[in-house]
């Protein structure tokens, strides 16, 4: 079964690496407010678009660059086989 993973990346390097299963995916669709999905997705984060690709088993990838702590940080959301 696929998963959804969550890689963080601090300076290059592997911070921290999270393996969701996907029916929390399917269950976040369903619960969070329109409002709520309408930010993540402004953010890069399409839980639609994700779930789609999870469904069709296609590959889907999205980069986020942010700042935490004064450290930029690179999180890859990526689908996984």
């Amino acid at each position: 079964m696929a998963r959804l993973m969550i890689e963080k990346f601090a300076e290059g390097q592997l911070d921290k690496k999270i393996a969701v299963p996907l029916f929390l995916l399917h269950s976040a669709r369903r619960i969070l407010p329109a409002a709520a999905i309408r930010s993540l997705k402004d953010k890069g984060i399409d839980l639609d678009a994700l779930y789609t690709a999870s469904c069709s088993g296609q590959a889907y990838q999205t980069v986020l660059d942010v700042r935490e702590k004064h450290i930029n940080k690179t999180i890859v959301i990526s689908l996984q086989p």
